[in-house]
């Protein structure tokens, strides 16, 4: 449920064919909310390859993470998913959060400043021009939205 009430109803779900998940229940849920559940062909690995290479990642994220204490391994998988969200896809050439988002996402290692040499005038004016449009967009679709809601007082 959190998944639908942070970004909404997938249109599609691929799971693997395990009970919790092509019930009768769970099919007339799926058909409720409209979500095309596609299950993967039993012991067929490479149907959930996707799935399989971005856990060999998130293990291999959190085994350099947790190298001097194994015990509270759980205490770093939130820093191991925010850095797998980071990383640059090398088919897509952007982060997931990217992906998500239009942006990369903040953090502390991005509020460092950049010396002077890494900032080129070109870099800083088509960011400004970038953030601009954006900024534009989003505030003349608020106002936009605001006029309708009034209009409908």
């Amino acid at each position: 449920m959190e998944l639908v009430s942070n970004h909404g109803v997938p249109k599609q779900l691929i799971t693997y064919r395990g009970s919790n998940f092509v019930g009768e229940l769970d099919t007339q849920f799926y058909r409720n909310i409209g979500v095309n559940h596609t299950p993967t062909t039993s012991y067929r690995p490479r149907s959930s390859s996707q799935a399989e290479r971005f856990n060999q990642t998130l293990k291999n994220i959190l085994l350099k993470l947790v190298l001097r204490d194994e015990s509270n391994w759980y205490n770093h998988i939130w820093k191991a998913l925010l850095i797998c969200r980071m990383m640059k896809s090398s088919a897509t050439k952007f982060s997931a959060a990217e992906l998500l988002y239009g942006q990369r996402l903040h953090t502390r290692q991005s509020c460092i400043p950049l010396s002077d040499e890494e900032i080129t005038d070109k870099d800083l004016e088509s960011r400004i021009k970038v953030l601009t449009e954006i900024l534009s967009n989003m505030r003349k679709a608020g106002y936009e939205n605001i006029s309708k809601e009034k209009s409908k007082q």
